[in-house]
């Protein structure tokens, strides 16, 4: 992670205090690890947190510790959503024309 990413990281998480961890559907051991790592460190922290998965997690993930706390949704609670990821102009138009 380049240090630009990683200053942008930390302005955001010292900004929001109420922050959710969105989940893929069927997420991997990895996945769901990488996520419940991320969200139980944040809690830590005293963030006010949420994570969720759009259907209920899956018996190969249910020993992961937190498990117990993901939902299916993020909750009721209103804010700016934010959803980030590395892009640079023109990749994306480039990869719909080469996967044509």
């Amino acid at each position: 992670m380049d240090n630009l990413t990683f200053t942008k990281i930390k302005e955001a998480l010292s900004k929001y205090n109420n922050t959710g961890v969105a989940v893929p559907i069927d997420p991997t051991v990895d996945e769901m690890g990488a996520a419940l790592g991320l969200y139980l460190s944040l809690k830590d922290m005293g963030k006010a947190m949420s994570i969720a998965t759009p259907n209920t997690p899956l018996v190969e993930v249910s020993a992961l510790v937190g498990i117990d706390e993901v939902k299916t949704t993020l909750g009721e609670v209103s804010g700016d959503l934010v959803v980030s990821f590395p892009y640079r102009e023109g990749e994306l138009k480039s990869f719909l024309y080469q996967r044509r």
